[in-house]
């Protein structure tokens, strides 16, 4: 059964979707938490959904805001940009918890009594995942980091990167949405430093859906990463070894060098991680979906149920 709704927030409101075990599966174990990435929405994680509902899991994603149908409101779209305030993405996850507690009746997975989580978030998504697992360390019971950003970290890419990157910034300022869209799709689903066209089709045509999306609403500055938000103070990189709950990484060989470096210190500063490394870019679960639900499904009966 699928359910979604809104939580009001000053700045706007945030779009939930919840995807409930299906009849005749497995019983229930702790709630899974998919964050997307910053070139996509939350059905970037509809092939999982389908997957781990099978499997007795339940499945709860949400955009993050100023993605997807979480939008901001006219009082905060008003304001000049550089005087919007930072928006409190921390705090957005467990909002939508406590919506989804308050919206379910007579208890079930998530009913009368504290979550249960295991976050899954890749890139920018898994960077939230990660600040999210150091705040809220009452709440998760398994992090998931797939390619994912870590707060603080001081990592660089190839000078070869760097102008795809400064290319991004002169597309965005330009407001050319359909080449910025175009590119975010050759560094982000090719590869920086792959051949561009590598990527299937398929997926390229998925990607670009999204990169046009969110490369309309950078240019208006009504969305993506136009909005600024509040980070993790003091950010992960220096708190690593305060996570205490079952870690798995996932690294895609053909990401961009800084994600790949960060990805491989968070692996080095947290005990007992369980890494995986795919012959993918940026976009793991879309390149490789079914290794990596077979290899997360295996990870998470080991470590967590």
């Amino acid at each position: 059964m699928t359910s979604s709704g809104f939580v009001q927030i000053p700045e706007g409101k945030l779009f939930w979707v919840l995807d409930e075990p299906l009849p005749g599966s497995e019983p229930s174990r702790p709630l899974l938490l998919f964050i997307h990435a910053g070139v996509t929405d939350c059905t970037l994680w509809d092939g999982q959904v389908s997957y781990f509902t099978a499997r007795g899991w339940t499945v709860l994603r949400y955009d993050m805001f100023g993605w997807g149908r979480s939008t901001p409101n006219e009082s905060f779209l008003s304001q000049p940009p550089e005087s919007r305030p930072k928006v409190k993405s921390l705090e957005h996850p467990v909002q939508i918890l406590e919506a989804v507690q308050n919206e379910m009746t007579g208890g079930g997975i998530i009913g009368g009594g504290a979550t249960e989580v295991v976050v899954i978030g890749i890139s920018a998504g898994g960077m939230l995942a990660i600040d999210f697992t150091l705040a809220n360390p009452h709440v998760v019971v398994g992090l998931v980091a797939v390619a994912a950003g870590l707060s603080g970290d001081d990592s660089t890419n190839t000078k070869e990167e760097d102008k795809l990157f400064e290319q991004c910034g002169k597309l965005e300022a330009a407001r050319d949405v359909e080449g910025l869209a175009l590119l975010n799709v050759r560094i982000w689903g090719d590869g920086p430093l792959m051949e561009e066209g590598r990527l299937a089709s398929s997926i390229r045509r998925e990607m670009l859906t999204w990169t046009k999306n969110i490369a309309a609403r950078e240019c208006s500055l009504t969305g993506g990463n136009s909005i600024a938000c509040e980070g993790l103070k003091p950010p992960a990189v220096g708190r690593l070894g305060e996570i205490n709950v079952p870690v798995a990484v996932a690294i895609g060989t053909l990401d961009e060098t800084a994600t790949v470096a960060g990805m491989r210190r968070l692996c080095r500063n947290v005990g007992g991680v369980v890494a995986k490394e795919f012959c993918t870019a940026h976009m793991v679960n879309l390149e490789v979906a079914d290794e990596f639900n077979s290899w997360l499904e295996a990870w998470l009966a080991r470590y967590v149920q």
